[in-house]
Order: structure tokens, then C-alpha cells, then sequence
């Protein structure tokens, strides 16, 4: 269950530097993994309630009989296994180290992919077309109309990877891109959840225990909108969102904007210094110096003296002010000699250190 688990991790936002916590959580954060859990491996459909043996995770998938040892924590009722995630992480991270746990806080090691590779996918990937049929199997896309082949499989490709918050470096070693070479089909009604228990083999006495619910579970209750489903369907690329933009930087202090002239970069940057209470912008070139950026001894009048550069004046301005804040811009970043203009500083950069 530990790639399932790393995938419920994406969702959330894990990476590197952001944790994710599966324990311990708030009400809101249970529903929101649990959420994902059914459509992960949930066998109950919308107007179902699960109990024992009501999730199965596609790792666990077989041609002949399910028993209980394939479900996901079979012995207990699905509102009770986001603890039993917790558990399931905690006992198996001893032995694979797939996360890095401190104090309950998740990050992901610098090997992840090392690691899930070796242990779970065994120089295989994923393929992208069958697991977003999965995911989606009971999720409503509302269209304004019925749509063709081709535009509906790319929404269900764009819905996959914003779903799993899926990079591009990511997703190139995880999955293997067969979703768009063969297009999905719509139905205009969901799949029943029935249908779909009677695709496998259940071991006797070892079946999934659903009950049917007179109202729809707020949990499953999930469906993608109008305005996203055209946002989908638009040729945007992988483009992020303006605001996407924003919350990643207030989430990383940091981060690099890159691409052709004319996409919006400076639209976007302009936009941003309102959300500052000051913003300072410089550009590098290929002159550029460490102590122009940083700072160090210079000959004035026949003697030397120690200033500091705009890097560093930036920092101690920000530094006496801890009540508002303060955006440093970088224009031409690559015109400059990177490794010369920050030196040392440039392990500030990686908030590992």
C-alpha cells in the first residue's frame, strides 16, 4: 500500500521541503484523505456506504480470486482507515524508507524515486490511460455538451495529473504516456459501483461489505465542474495559474519563472509586486559580479572599504522589518554566471541545508 500511499502524499503536496502529516489531523484533512482514498480504491459507488473489505488498491488487482489479504486493511470499516494509513506508514516506512518522518511531519528523501522504483515498480511504469479510468470511474465531468474522443481524454489527462499534482519530472519516470495515443470514450451515466465488484472474483465469505446509503456520501460526492472542465479542455499546456504562481511561492520562498517571450512573465511579475509591501528587481548580465550581488572590498579614495551588495542590502532591510513582506526579483537570471554572483549563498537556496 506504499505507493498508493505516495500517491495520496502528492495530492496533498508533498515534496521535498513540504510535509504532509497523516496523523493527527483535522477533521477537514480526514475527509479531504479519505476522499482520495475512495478514488484510489473504493468498490462503493456514490449512494453506498463502505464497511470491511471496501477498498482495493490496482497493485492488488489479479485474474483469479480476492481475498481478504488483497484489500486494503480489510478488517476495518473505510471511515476509520485514514488512522490505519498512518499506521500502514509508519510500520512500513521502517523497512522501506520511503518517506522522511519528523516528528509525523512527511517529506520525501532525495531517492524517492530510487526507492519506489526498486521496491514497487521494478523498472516498470504505470500506464496513465488504465489508472485514470480507475480513478475517475465514478466521477462526473460536467460538459456543455456531449464531447468527442479526443476532448475528453484531454480532460481526463489534465484531471490526472492536477489531481496528483504530477511534474513533469515525475511524471515521465512514473507513468507511461499511452493516454492521449488512446483516446477514452464518454458515457453520458456513471458506471454503477456494482458493475464494477462484478469485474473480480471475491474468495467466498470474504466479500466487500457495502451497504446501500439513502443519500449521497459527501465524501464520494465528487464531480468536476463546468469552468474547470473548460479550463481542461483548452490548449493551455502545462501552464500554471497565476495563482498556482502565487501559493507555490509563498510555499517555497522561492521559485524560478521560465519560457518563451510573450507567455505572461512579466505580466505575472507586475501583478505580484502588489501583494508585497516592497520589491526590489535587478538583472543580471554577463558582467555581473559577487560583489555587486553579495558584497565585498572595494578601493575607494586609495583604500579599501567593505559594502555590501544589493543581495545583502535587501536581505538586512527585510531582516529589520518582520511585520510585512518583502519579494527579491531576478530578471535575466540566466545571462549570469550563476555559480560566480552567488558563491557560498547559493546553499541558502536549498532549504534542506
Amino acid at each position: 500500500a506504499m505507493l498508493p500511499a505516495y500517491l495520496l502524499a502528492k495530492h496533498l503536496g508533498i515534496s521535498l521541503r513540504r510535509p504532509v502529516k497523516f496523523a493527527n489531523v483535522t477533521p477537514q484533512q480526514k475527509q479531504e484523505i479519505l476522499r482520495v482514498l475512495w478514488q484510489l480504491g473504493g468498490l462503493q459507488g456514490k449512494n453506498e456506504t463502505g464497511k470491511k473489505r471496501s477498498v482495493l488498491f490496482p497493485n492488488a488487482f489479479k485474474s483469479d480470486e480476492i481475498s481478504s489479504n488483497d484489500f486494503y486493511q480489510a478488517g476495518t470499516d473505510f471511515t476509520g482507515l485514514v488512522g490505519r494509513l498512518k499506521d500502514t506508514v509508519e510500520k512500513k516506512n521502517i523497512n522501506v524508507s520511503l518517506f522522511v518522518d519528523n516528528n509525523k511531519q512527511l517529506t520525501l528523501p532525495r531517492k524517492y524515486k530510487d526507492i519506489i522504483n526498486d521496491h514497487y515498480l521494478k523498472n516498470e511504469k504505470l500506464s496513465l490511460k488504465h489508472f485514470a479510468c480507475w480513478v475517475f470511474r465514478f466521477v462526473d465531468f460536467d460538459f456543455q455538451n456531449t464531447p468527442n474522443n479526443i476532448d475528453f481524454t484531454r480532460v481526463i489527462n489534465k484531471a490526472i495529473r492536477h489531481l496528483f499534482k504530477i511534474n513533469k519530472n515525475d511524471f515521465l519516470w512514473l507513468f507511461e504516456d499511452d493516454i492521449l495515443s488512446g483516446s477514452i470514450t464518454p458515457s453520458s451515466t456513471v458506471i454503477p459501483a456494482s458493475d464494477i465488484r462484478d469485474l473480480f472474483t471475491f474468495k467466498a465469505g470474504q466479500e466487500p461489505e457495502i451497504e446501500l446509503s439513502p443519500t449521497v456520501n459527501a465524501i464520494q460526492a465528487i464531480s468536476v465542474a463546468r469552468n474547470q472542465v473548460e479550463k481542461y479542455i483548452q490548449l493551455t499546456g502545462d501552464n500554471p495559474t497565476d495563482k498556482q504562481i502565487y501559493d507555490t511561492l509563498l510555499q517555497t520562498k522561492q521559485l524560478v519563472l521560465t519560457g518563451v517571450p510573450g507567455i505572461g512573465k512579466s505580466r505575472f511579475l507586475n501583478n505580484l509586486k502588489e501583494k508585497f509591501y516592497f520589491s526590489e528587481m535587478i538583472q543580471f548580465h554577463a558582467n555581473y559580479s559577487y560583489e555587486e550581488f553579495i558584497g565585498g572590498d572595494t578601493i575607494e579614495a586609495s583604500s579599501i572599504t567593505s559594502k555590501r551588495g544589493k543581495f545583502l542590502d535587501f536581505v538586512e532591510r527585510a531582516n529589520s522589518d518582520q511585520n510585512n513582506s518583502y519579494l527579491f526579483i531576478i530578471d535575466e537570471l540566466n545571462r549570469g554566471n550563476i555559480a560566480q554572483i552567488f558563491g557560498e549563498t547559493i546553499l541558502t537556496l536549498d532549504r534542506g541545508y
